[in-house]
């Protein structure tokens, strides 16, 4: 889009071919459209920009763009940057917040490309609002996390040998005091132990723990079996009549401890 901008405005104004172009541009609602002067000048604007940012092009043309630029980025020379690299590199594109004529933020895609004519004339700048695109991937990324959490707490709670069930039993200080302990525990972890962990957390079997953390399965079994004595598996409840042995105190792992390579 920029690049029809650019070619619009390098052809003669007089020339009518490129009267087809100016009326798409300007009339162009889902893109801020606008060129601006080698210092910055606003000195064309579309639909699209008066819909983004809020001005109308009586209020805005003549001003310098570094008003759409938040208070920190302008603290910190970034419009002054973005000319700079435009005419240097020949582009300029970036993600960030832009401030809207009544205040408010919007995350936007920019794009600035140079126009030159034997010398630099000004700038084509075109930006897309993708303030929902965000927040759609923040509410995405903050359910993989809270999932991925969810995970991680219940194997977490498997493998301190059912702490919650023994909350679930308690109360007053005797809740507090188990709590603490199982704390505690998790605090002693080293921090392979805790790599070992987030990994198991997620499923994964042995060999690829192993493989991720560039260990043998044997190791990663030594470090799982450390972690059930530390974190108190062994005192898990047993349902009645499951028979003693290595099986019984991982009882309610998704584990079997007879093959190292299972988790």
């Amino acid at each position: 889009m920029t690049r029809i901008v650019a070619s619009v405005d390098t052809a003669e104004h007089s020339k009518p071919e490129a009267e087809p172009y100016r009326l798409l541009v300007e009339s162009v609602t889902h893109y801020a459209i606008y060129m601006i002067s080698p210092e910055g000048i606003v000195t064309t604007w579309n639909a699209g920009a008066q819909r983004f940012k809020g001005y109308r092009a009586d209020e805005i043309i003549g001003q310098h763009f570094s008003r759409f630029y938040t208070e920190e980025d302008r603290q910190s020379g970034l419009p002054s940057r973005a000319l700079e690299t435009a005419a240097r590199a020949g582009q300029f594109e970036q993600e960030g917040w832009r401030v809207r004529r009544d205040g408010t933020r919007m995350w936007a895609h920019v794009v600035m490309d140079p126009i030159w004519r034997g010398e630099l004339v000004g700038f084509a700048k075109v930006t897309r609002d993708i303030t929902e695109k965000r927040e759609a991937q923040e509410a995405l990324e903050k359910t993989r996390a809270a999932l991925f959490q969810s995970q991680k707490m219940e194997t977490v709670g498997q493998l301190t040998g059912g702490i919650a069930h023994d909350l679930a039993g308690q109360t007053g200080s005797t809740r507090l005091t188990v709590a603490t302990e199982a704390t505690e525990r998790m605090a002693s972890l080293s921090t392979r132990e805790r790599e070992v962990l987030d990994l198991l957390s997620q499923g994964k079997p042995n060999k690829v723990i192993a493989h991720e953390l560039d260990l043998s399965p044997r190791t990663v079994e030594m470090h799982r079996a450390r972690m059930l004595e530390r974190l108190g598996c062994e005192v898990w409840p047993r349902p009645r009549g499951l028979h003693s042995g290595p099986r019984s105190r991982t009882h309610g792992l998704q584990s079997d401890t007879a093959s190292p390579d299972r988790v």
